[in-house]
């Protein structure tokens, strides 16, 4: 009796452990999109200014790369111009740009769309208020805090309603 119940036991034991499928232990993290008006036919990715790789855009200046083990945090690419964006593993990012009007035209869609639009927003903004900072430099020291409290607290306002669409736990002090 305990020989049969030992061999039974042996049977199960040897068919639940030579399953052949394995788990997959990598998860992947994709980007893609395509280059409007290409003044080239790749682009290059980099992290932490290191170079990655760089990928060749198809007949319609389409283009997609898979990355393995990815490391959460912000990458580049470049295609005549550079610009930033930030991925999480599992990330499935699709952006498209137009060479003619780069940086205003760059948009993202798929997982991680929506911060990396939110970040485009805010280099954009930031441009617009790089290019007032002269005429703020001539105003009397309160005029000058005033305005600068004013910009701070439209970013805040900003980033606070991003933080409440994405149903995130951060929020700024106004």
């Amino acid at each position: 009796m305990i020989r049969n119940l030992l061999l039974i036991l042996t049977v199960v034991f040897l068919l639940f452990s030579c399953n052949t499928k394995k788990k997959e232990d990598t998860a992947f993290t994709y980007i893609g999109g395509e280059i409007v008006n290409p003044k080239g036919d790749y682009i290059v990715f980099y992290k932490d200014e290191q170079y990655l790789d760089s990928v060749k855009l198809d007949a319609d200046n389409h283009f997609l790369y898979k990355i393995k083990d990815l490391k959460e945090g912000l990458y580049s690419f470049y295609h005549k111009e550079y610009q930033v964006f930030y991925l999480k593993p599992t990330d499935s990012l699709m952006l498209r740009v137009n060479t003619i009007d780069f940086d205003e035209s760059l948009s993202f869609t798929g997982i991680g769309a929506e911060r990396n639009n939110f970040l485009m927003d805010m280099f954009l903004h930031n441009e617009v208020e790089i290019g007032l900072m002269p005429k703020l430099y001539k105003l009397p020291p309160l005029d000058f805090e005033k305005a600068l409290d004013s910009l701070k607290l439209y970013r805040t306002e900003i980033y606070n309603d991003f933080v409440i669409n994405q149903n995130l736990k951060i929020h700024l002090k106004k």
